[in-house]
């Protein structure tokens, strides 16, 4: 289990991976696709039964090849800057099994988990849970275990106050802190390249309260980037708080 107090800078620097695209490889993987589009082009009736197998395997080469070179024009975009993370850390949990980071939608102050457990006919419990706002499935993998354990905390919830028909249970974090300009302007430019799915910021959660709302801590967040295949550290960076947006602002002028 991490230790509490980690730095997220020096996190994503040990958790990046290489990012170098091999040309070689592209064209590999090009060849492979050609040939296999051939093949399934070509195909005579009486080769029906290999006509399966040639497009399956044309799927999978072709999302290999797809993956290479959305990889390669983020690597050129960013001139190497933009690094793919190992997204392991997100499922660093504390002592309660709650997790160490959470996840943010740039176009919400609030993420979480929400989970309902009610009374149907026969006696029987229905239960859902979900992660709020929806994340991207490489993102949603890392928290099933969250999502499960909110599920069955409202099913004994339930279990427990007999006279409820229905029980909700939360766990959310509100992002505390400003974003610094030059970040922000990072972000528009990284969406404006339409190589990115989804744009997201994680940020370290001390401690989580169940049914109430915690500010995630003052630190070292990061913006990442799902491309549909693979996860980038886009920038890290230092929250500020207003008073110190000011102060910034004043020595900058100072200095002018």
């Amino acid at each position: 289990m991490p230790t509490r107090k980690l730095d997220m800078v020096k996190v994503a620097a040990a958790r990046v991976l290489p990012t170098s695209v091999d040309t070689e490889e592209l064209v590999l993987a090009r060849t492979r696709r050609d040939i296999l589009w051939n093949a399934q082009r070509t195909m005579l009736p009486i080769e029906d039964d290999s006509s399966h197998e040639v497009s399956t395997t044309l799927r999978k080469v072709s999302g290999e090849l797809r993956q290479l070179e959305r990889r390669q024009k983020i690597v050129e975009f960013s001139d190497g800057v933009y690094q793919l993370l190992d997204l392991h850390p997100l499922r660093w949990r504390d002592t309660e099994g709650f997790p160490i980071y959470a996840v943010f939608s740039l176009d919400a102050p609030q993420m979480g988990f929400r989970s309902t457990a009610k009374f149907t006919v026969g006696n029987r419990i229905a239960a859902t849970s979900e992660m709020i706002p929806a994340m991207p499935y490489n993102i949603q993998l890392c928290y099933g275990d969250v999502i499960r354990n909110m599920l069955e905390r409202s099913r004994k919830m339930l279990q427990k106050e007999k006279r409820a028909q229905e029980v909700k249970t939360t766990l959310f974090t509100r992002f505390g802190g400003l974003i610094p300009l030059e970040v922000k302007e990072e972000i528009t430019r990284a969406r404006a390249s339409k190589l990115f799915h989804s744009i997201l910021l994680v940020a370290e959660v001390e401690e989580w309260h169940i049914d109430s709302i915690v500010v995630s801590r003052q630190g070292d967040p990061l913006i990442i980037g799902f491309d549909g295949y693979e996860t980038w550290l886009i920038a890290a960076f230092d929250t500020t708080s207003a008073e110190q947006l000011i102060a910034d602002e004043f020595a900058v002028r100072a200095d002018i």
